[in-house]
């Protein structure tokens, strides 16, 4: 069997398109796990959930940016280590079409699957122990581990054969040192390249093996929707999360 995974769309979907194109393309692949962020940091909020939510092989996970969104629709506590895009979520959440909301507060932080023999566990990424169902403005989830020994060492208590997991944005990574495969897809949405990531699992009785996937996407057309659109703060997450200053 074959899995896709991908994390992170942040409302881009001109690179979803194109990932989606090419996991199309791939007939063995099974179903899709999206590791949460769908919404936020991108514009096109409305358009990425309609086609999420359309496909009945795309099982979605809650990221930190999709409960932010939805908190401030709801007129909930946003969190302090995300002020400088608490503007952008508000616009994001006045704009998010009431269709969704319902959506995407009965989506769980994770997913719990066996396939073939394998205990599989797919989340956005850590969550404190005691925390896992605290509010986001509560900040439930980790610090960012920044290399493979302190990431293994933060998902040592978490039970699976496979853990697949996003937040991070890049690079995206494959680790197995743990005795068991770990596997980050990389952002699909936001990068500081034209390349969109993602990761397939093959998995059989005997093995689980991962590979990361590149599809080249228009990163430009996706950063000129911002001053197109006058989102607030949108200088703030072109050079931050895209490395672009020539917008």
């Amino acid at each position: 069997m074959r899995i896709a995974l991908i994390s992170d769309i942040h409302g881009n979907k001109f690179a979803l398109d194109k990932v989606l194109e090419e996991i199309d393309n791939d007939h063995l692949i099974e179903r899709i796990y999206c590791l949460g962020d769908m919404v936020g940091l991108g514009l096109f909020s409305n358009e990425v959930l309609e086609t999420i939510f359309s496909r009945n092989d795309i099982y979605p996970i809650l990221g930190n940016h999709d409960e932010l969104v939805m908190a401030m629709a709801k007129g909930e506590d946003h969190t302090p280590d995300h002020h400088m895009v608490i503007d952008h979520h508000r616009y994001l959440a006045e704009r998010l079409d009431s269709r969704f909301l319902d959506k995407l507060e009965s989506l769980p932080r994770f997913i719990r699957v066996n396939l073939e023999g394998w205990d599989l566990l797919f989340l956005h990424y850590h969550l404190e122990k005691g925390m896992e169902n605290d509010h986001i403005s509560k900040r439930p989830y980790s610090p960012l581990a920044l290399d493979t020994a302190s990431t293994t060492e933060l998902f040592s208590d978490c039970v699976g054969d496979l853990i697949a997991y996003g937040h991070r944005h890049y690079p995206p990574s494959i680790d197995c040192t743990s005795g068991r495969l770990l596997v980050d897809p990389g952002s699909l949405g936001i990068s500081t390249r034209n390349f969109a990531t993602y990761a397939i699992v093959d998995i059989t009785a005997d093995s689980m093996e991962a590979e990361i996937r590149e599809v080249e996407y228009s990163r430009k057309e996706f950063a000129e929707s911002y001053p197109k659109a006058g989102i607030p703060g949108y200088e703030f997450i072109l050079t931050s999360f895209l490395g672009m200053d020539d917008y």
